[in-house]
């Protein structure tokens, strides 16, 4: 049988309902890798809250605060650029 390298990922297993992981590896051609860790769907919301604690889910702006952002930085420059025009 041949080796082939796998590697190492997260999936859903919709059978087992769990999100599981298999390591990286070399497996035989036809063989998939056996998970080492299966987090069992009921389980997940407490993983993402867990792992958002620990600083390890960083949070996204969504369109509406990026947009408010934008305006300000624009305000800020124009504000910048009337204050450095009206020094010269």
């Amino acid at each position: 049988m041949v080796k082939v390298h796998r590697r190492g990922i997260w999936y859903r297993d919709i059978a087992l309902d769990a999100l599981c992981f298999s390591l990286p590896g070399f497996y035989d051609e036809l063989e998939y890798p056996q998970p080492v860790v299966i987090v069992p769907g009921d389980a997940i919301p407490a993983l993402i809250t867990v792992l958002d604690e620990l600083g390890y889910i960083k949070p996204r702006l969504d369109e509406r605060l990026r947009d408010e952002d934008l305006k300000i930085t624009h305000r800020v420059l124009d504000l910048l650029e009337l204050a450095i025009g009206g020094a010269e």
